[in-house]
């Protein structure tokens, strides 16, 4: 029994040191996989802002933990905003099958407004009519992953 003993702890110990790397390996995949995803989205949406707009957007909150959401699982977020400010809300999904989409509400519970998109992006737009406090309700429609929030509003603006 003690010969067995000796014997299991090394080869367990092997198993685990060997698969320790490959785990972390594939976080930083779906890390980096999502990050791209993310700065590609935002460079898009900033050259739409210079070249339509004539104004730079500005990141005004970030996730920093991406949320893991399953299919048709809902999550959350709550910030005040400027009255006169365009807010831009985007959502953008780790994989190209997922279908987050976005909705705003007022702190009555009123629907302000949704992104329209189908796909791994939405987009949602929002210019409070008075200082209000908006709830960002995130819905992955379809598929199951990680997400990526940002807010981004004119340059000045706030």
């Amino acid at each position: 029994m003690r010969s067995l003993k000796l014997l299991v702890i090394p080869i367990v110990l092997m198993v685990w040191v060997f698969s320790v790397p490959g785990l972390s390996y594939g976080q930083e995949t779906w890390v980096t996989g999502l990050a791209r995803s993310y700065t590609d989205v935002i460079s898009r949406v900033q050259k739409f802002c210079i070249e339509r707009a004539k104004v730079e957007c500005e990141l005004l909150e970030i996730e920093q933990n991406p949320p893991l959401l399953l299919e048709g699982q809902v999550v959350d977020y709550i910030g005040v905003r400027q009255r006169g400010v365009l807010y831009l809300y985007i959502v953008v999904a780790e994989k190209e099958n997922m279908d987050p989409d976005i909705y705003l509400f007022d702190s009555q519970g009123r629907l302000l407004g949704s992104g329209r998109e189908t796909g791994p992006v939405d987009v949602a737009v929002h210019m409070p009519e008075y200082t209000q406090k908006v709830n960002q309700r995130i819905k992955m429609f379809k598929g199951s992953g990680h997400i990526a929030i940002a807010v981004l509003a004119p340059v000045g603006s706030n």
